[in-house]
């Protein structure tokens, strides 16, 4: 695969992901995610490990209310194809405890990095 093509299917691939979540909301975020991958929301705490991410994911996906979409902007890969990269923007809906619907709006980079198996998941995760 040429790197236009590894870039195309990053594209596909952080799609695939966005929609996964939007049905399965925790599960369908976690899937995309790599063992050992890494978090770092606009907190800024590293979060680790599916365990740890599901952990610090679900009390937001449980919400009422709560909605995490968001766009791909671009891709970029390794020359090997062994790494690459997506950014774009994402939407965050809730509701308070006022009953209003509150949105957030910001900017992700995902880091994906090739599995043993040729697929690709993701080790690092960062929003703003």
């Amino acid at each position: 695969m040429n790197q236009s093509e590894l870039c195309k299917k990053l594209m596909e691939l952080d799609l695939d992901f966005a929609k996964m979540t939007e049905e399965l909301g925790v599960e369908g975020w976690l899937h995309y995610f790599d063992e050992n991958g890494a978090m770092v929301p606009s907190s800024g705490q590293v979060i680790r490990g599916k365990q740890e991410i599901r952990e610090a994911m679900t009390p937001s996906f449980d919400k009422p209310g709560y909605s995490l979409k968001w766009q791909p902007e671009y891709a970029e890969a390794s020359q090997d194809g062994s790494m690459g990269y997506t950014y774009g923007a994402y939407v965050r809906t809730s509701i308070n405890d006022q009953g209003e619907t509150v949105k957030g709006t910001g900017r992700y980079t995902s880091i994906w990095k090739r599995q043993y198996d040729g697929s690709y998941r993701i080790i690092l995760d960062m929003g703003n």
